[in-house]
């Protein structure tokens, strides 16, 4: 699309302003790029879609918070694993039973993204590069960098970092 820069890491020149997210991938706007177009993907792309989002604290001096589809994503876990997977595979259960272990399973799963996130941020400031914020969303969550690895090899340790800590 015409005005917008694609690029990773330092390499990707003067086009690439702004903070980047924590995959690797900038999306920038340009300085030719008027004002008016796609205001709403620059916000999320720089951190606006944060501000929708609910304050869950702060861990190692990294604010976290999570959007409100991550409680949409939470309460369907919790109700597949209650009403669906869990009577079929451990049938003759109370109600109570199945819900509890559904709630279990989805702040389990909670904790796996915000641990993936977590580990990105951390290797980020081993790195020398500035953490913002961390926020959990419907796809996965986005650690908010402010600023640029020192180099690729400070890069790639960054974007393998969460999915090492996944494994």
């Amino acid at each position: 699309r015409p005005g917008l820069a694609r690029g990773v890491g330092p390499s990707a020149g003067a086009a690439l302003r702004g903070r980047r997210l924590s995959h690797g991938v900038g999306l920038r706007p340009t300085a030719s790029e008027s004002d008016r177009s796609c205001r709403w993907v620059r916000a999320w792309l720089t951190g606006g879609m944060r501000s929708r989002g609910i304050a869950l604290g702060r861990i190692a001096g990294v604010d976290v918070a999570a959007e409100l589809s991550t409680l949409v994503i939470a309460g369907l876990l919790t109700w597949s694993f209650a009403s669906g997977l869990l009577p079929i595979a451990v049938p003759q259960r109370l109600p109570i039973v199945y819900w509890s272990v559904g709630i279990v399973g989805a702040l389990l799963f909670l904790a796996s993204l915000l641990g993936h996130e977590l580990a990105h941020a951390v290797i980020a400031r081993r790195n020398g590069v500035g953490v913002e914020s961390i926020t959990l969303w419907m796809f996965g969550g986005v650690a908010q960098l402010t600023g640029n690895p020192p180099g690729p090899g400070a890069e790639f340790r960054i974007a393998a970092a969460g999915p090492a800590a996944s494994l």
